[in-house]
């Protein structure tokens, strides 16, 4: 080939990778905006959203311009809160779902495994009156459900745990989790409750990730080694 050819060749090859890396990406974006959509509220105020995170602000039911407090979730990272701060009376409400997918080991093997909400949640009366609940709760779609709830006045242990549900799938097929978490204030009561979605169980090299982002990998465990052996290596 002449040197004259080589520029001409190169923009074709770079045409063609051009053309390659677009048909890779239209099902990366069909599958992004395949992804379940997500709610939050506050009182009777309801948003559905798409977006793979979101902070919202909560205002009193009854009094619509004090600032009551705030929501938020982020499914790249497992993370969903809702927080109500000295307020008359409010509740809000964070639900998200997402599709995930088991990677990394022998494709149609059949898993048993975990998911796995980690909750913990407050409350806090300032005044004798005061009254403060919440709630978590996690779903395999089609599957198990379980949930936590704490409702009380004056006096509340602040809860903490896991939910647990079971999941048992091929690597490689999809499923859905459902997770969401409440809290409720009323006469100046302060209420929390934050969840954290993992999940435990998988074997060593596995990865699950999710539509919108999500990624745990499994490490493969290190063999044991003796003293005298590792002298050897570095030797």
């Amino acid at each position: 080939m002449s040197n004259s050819n080589v520029p001409q060749a190169l923009r074709r090859a770079a045409l063609i990778l051009a053309a390659l890396l677009g048909i890779l990406a239209i099902p990366f974006r069909a599958a992004r905006a395949q992804c379940p959509t997500d709610s939050v509220s506050y009182c009777s105020n309801v948003t559905t959203s798409s977006n793979s995170a979101l902070s919202f602000n909560c205002f009193d039911c009854y009094l619509p311009n004090y600032l009551a407090g705030n929501g938020s979730y982020d499914l790249a990272l497992g993370m969903l809160s809702v927080r109500l701060n000295n307020t008359q009376q409010a509740y809000a409400t964070v639900d998200v779902e997402d599709v995930y997918v088991v990677s990394g080991i022998a494709p149609s093997a059949p898993l048993d495994f975990t998911a796995r909400l980690v909750y913990s949640g407050t409350a806090g009366f300032p005044y004798a009156y005061g009254a403060a609940s919440g709630s978590g709760r996690i779903r395999l779609v089609g599957g198990v459900q379980n949930q936590v709830s704490f409702a009380c006045s004056q006096q509340c242990v602040q809860p903490y745990g896991n939910l647990d549900v079971p999941v048992q799938v091929v690597a490689g097929a999809p499923f859905r989790i459902h997770c969401g978490v409440e809290a409720g204030a009323a006469n100046g009561a302060t209420g929390e409750m934050w969840g954290h979605l993992t999940f435990v169980g998988l074997p060593g090299g596995a990865s699950i990730m999710s539509c919108q982002g999500y990624r745990q990998d499994f490490p493969v465990p290190a063999l044991p080694m003796s003293w005298g052996a590792l002298k050897l290596l570095y030797r």
